[in-house]
Order: structure tokens, then sequence, then C-alpha cells
């Protein structure tokens, strides 16, 4: 039982840092795209400069979509993996 828990809590610290680290690539992104959320975290409010990504009227096309997608499901794979063999 000690092991089974040993094991379960290297998991979980390894995944907090996996988590941790997409967050920060998310907030980067997000600034890289004129979205400045760090200051909207700290303060609470969240002020334009341009119109916001998910806002915007473009369409997107269902391949572009699928690709996302199949992208979103190989990083996680590749996470699961990598957490499995670590």
């Amino acid at each position: 039982m000690g092991s089974r828990l040993r094991t379960l809590h290297q998991f979980n610290s390894d995944l907090i840092i996996v988590l941790i680290g997409l967050h920060l690539a998310g907030l980067i992104v997000h600034r890289l795209l004129g979205e400045p959320l760090v200051a909207a975290m700290l303060v609470g409010t969240k002020r334009f400069r341009q119109q916001p990504v998910d806002a915007r009227k473009e369409s997107l096309s269902s391949t572009i979509l699928r690709l996302r997608a199949i992208g979103a499901l190989l990083i996680a794979a590749g996470v699961i993996l990598w957490l499995w063999f670590y």
C-alpha cells in the first residue's frame, strides 16, 4: 500500500509541474496574441487593445479544427506517455 501511495504522490507532483508549464505556455501565447492576461488576473478586469481572439468573426474550416484537435490529442498523449514511463 505504501509503494502505491508513493507512486501516486510522484505522479501527482509530475502532473502539477506539467500543468504549470502548460499554464505558463498559455499565458505566453495569449501575450503574443495581444491579450495581457497577467495584469487581468492581478486586477480582476481585462482591457482590450484590440478585439479578443475568440470574438473575431474569422471562420475556421473544419480541416483546421480537426488538425487542432489532433494536435491537442497528440500533446495530451505525449504527456501521459512521458508520465507513464518516467
